[in-house]
């Protein structure tokens, strides 16, 4: 599963169940939370 797909597919489960929570939630969050992940996918990848 590349990391792209893996972002779009939490990306959709956070912000779909709870619209309100995505709202109240910055934009840097989820880009922080969306870097820190592929780091952490492409280090474990190697």
């Amino acid at each position: 599963m590349s990391p792209i797909f893996l972002l779009i597919h939490i990306k959709h489960y956070i912000i779909h169940p709870s619209p309100y929570l995505s709202i109240q939630v910055p934009q840097y969050a989820f880009s922080a939370i969306g870097i820190s992940l592929t780091i952490h996918l492409l280090v474990y990848n190697m």
